[in-house]
């Protein structure tokens, strides 16, 4: 090859990539299952060999030395010599007792609900919809509240995002000045519970559905070392929000619904808010760049084909603040520039007089 065709080749290459991304996430997926990067050994600084790894997990030699190859030439392995592989950064996340959860948020991302979807982007993309209840007779939320093994899955998978990104999150939210925080939408209350041994002096309200909160970790129920100081309300954000508090958190929420019902949601809030009352929302922002504007594109064209959502630009926070009557108060980015803490108050009108 000469040194005119490497730019062409190097681009091919990069298609190629592109082309068969899904073949990677197959890999990564598969390794998880098999529970391969809890097998190597991260502490006697000996690499681990493919054919006895390959037994523990009755797998093919060949075949399984194969994937490890394969792993290897993406940088989640490395290989340390014909068959012996060992860890890098990226693997050690993967082991299921690594801080954050990632191994849970593959497992996620492996799920049909999650994959298939990709497959009629074309149809959403011409008509603007979701495509979700097409492939799977339901809407995604109504998917997983009647189908436990992938409710639970998603479920878990979001507890694990929390856990991920949680404790920077939750350290970038003042409450300096707050009684109650009402975490809407709050899932299992991974977030919500940060908060709580954060800020002694806080009272916390988990609401979400009644499915979802069921689910709800053990320091936050009865009996639970934050039990006294949180109260969980089943409900449904579309319909009302009967929860009183000076701050309110979405973190993931609106970017799952459209905004007909982000607006919805929000009026909600508004209507019983305290007047003055924070709301603020943990979110991705579109067009911010860094190293996460990638899979923050993903997200916004995977919210389009399931649920009908988007990920939004600051501009377009501040436009459903100011149709359900909320003052939008600015953006501070948190956790390295994965999300953002886009702030909106409740008017006070004691304030203006």
């Amino acid at each position: 090859m000469t040194q005119a065709d490497a730019p062409r080749a190097a681009a091919v290459g990069r298609l190629q990539d592109l082309l068969f991304g899904y073949a990677t996430a197959a890999m990564v997926h598969t390794a998880v299952g098999m529970g391969v990067f809890d097998l190597i050994d991260d502490n006697d600084g000996k690499p681990a060999h493919a054919p006895e790894l390959a037994a523990s997990v009755g797998a093919d030699p060949d075949a399984f030395n194969r994937l490890l190859r394969a792993l290897a030439v993406q940088g989640v392995l490395e290989e340390a010599g014909e068959g012996c592989y060992q860890h890098t950064e990226l693997s050690r996340l993967l082991r299921s007792d690594a801080p954050g959860g990632v191994a849970r948020m593959a497992r996620l991302s492996a799920l049909p609900a999650i994959r298939d979807p990709w497959t009629h982007l074309d149809e959403a993309v011409r008509t603007g919809g979701s495509v979700f209840a097409k492939v799977f007779g339901r809407p995604m939320f109504q998917h997983f509240a009647e189908d436990p093994e992938s409710g639970g899955i998603f479920n878990e998978g979001m507890t694990a995002n929390t856990q991920l990104f949680g404790a920077r999150a939750a350290e970038s939210v003042d409450l300096s000045g707050a009684t109650t925080v009402a975490d809407i939408g709050g899932g299992h209350g991974a977030l919500l519970a940060a908060l709580l041994r954060l800020h002694p002096h806080v009272y916390g309200v988990l609401f979400d559905l009644e499915p979802v909160v069921k689910g709800a970790v053990a320091d936050l129920t009865e009996g639970g070392g934050l039990a006294d100081r949180c109260r969980i309300v089943a409900g449904d954000a579309h319909n009302e929000i009967p929860v009183e508090a000076d701050v309110y958190l979405l973190k993931h929420i609106l970017h799952m619904w459209d905004d007909e019902t982000s607006v919805r949601a929000l009026r909600n809030i508004a209507a019983s808010a305290r007047p003055g009352a924070r709301v603020l929302v943990l979110e991705m922002l579109i067009g911010g760049g860094g190293p996460y504007a990638t899979y923050h594109s993903f997200l916004d064209l995977f919210m389009l084909l399931s649920p009908g959502g988007r990920e939004r630009t600051e501009a377009e926070f501040a436009t459903l603040f100011e149709r359900a009557g909320l003052v939008h108060h600015g953006v501070t980015p948190v956790t390295g520039g994965q999300l953002a803490l886009i702030e909106a108050r409740v008017p006070d009108p004691a304030a203006r007089s």
